[in-house]
């Protein structure tokens, strides 16, 4: 779709010469259509962390050396986070989330930045649910720390990143909205670390 975008803005800037530049008749058309593939993409990495949330035999993988994954300047803050890591399923959905984010990256009207928000938040939110309904049923011995562990990962870190790449692509959007705090998962963040302190206790 951003191929077929840009080889229309291209044959529209061309014919400009000729006083019949339409580029401005083109993002309207195209906006519905991106915002739909995000949607269908977040809804595909929220699907894929339910498949491996139901596989995941809770133990976790090792956590990387910090000198693994130490970094300075800026670049450092776009890495994902490698705590995460340790749980292929937030992997799974971090991955997933910011593949539909760079996909759109490259053609992102400033006019879908509202839509991307809902959709991204949206996303994270019912992945939030999910890992807390699947902890529910399973045993705490089953769990163990790694249930808490989690979801203080999943709001902590996972919402915190995907904020931020929201933010790298709508950054006009995302300075206005810097006071609802990121995507406005406040409730999502509730929920999942209500949990952990209930886990926890009934673990020990």
């Amino acid at each position: 779709m951003n191929g077929v975008l840009a080889a229309l803005m291209y044959a529209a800037q061309s014919l400009g010469r000729a006083g019949l530049d339409f580029r401005p008749l083109l993002p309207p058309l195209f906006e519905p259509l991106l915002l739909q593939q995000l949607q269908r993409r977040c809804d595909a990495a929220v699907a894929a962390f339910g498949a491996a949330l139901e596989a995941y035999s809770w133990v976790r993988l090792p956590e990387l050396p910090q000198s693994a994954h130490s970094g300075g300047g800026s670049a450092s803050t776009l890495a994902a986070p490698f705590a995460v890591m340790q749980f292929p399923p937030l992997s799974v959905l971090l991955n997933g989330l910011l593949g539909a984010l760079n996909e759109l990256r490259q053609c992102a009207p400033l006019a879908l930045a509202a839509g991307a928000r809902e959709a991204l938040r949206g996303a994270l939110a019912v992945a939030a649910a999910v890992l807390v309904a699947r902890g529910g049923c399973l045993p705490p011995a089953t769990l163990g720390r790694d249930f808490p562990d989690m979801c203080e990962l999943l709001a902590a870190e996972v919402f915190a990143h995907v904020g931020r790449c929201y933010g790298l692509v709508f950054e006009a959007a995302a300075a206005e909205g810097a006071g609802e705090g990121g995507l406005g998962l406040g409730e999502s963040e509730r929920l999942l670390r209500a949990v952990p302190q209930d886990s926890a206790a009934s673990i020990s």
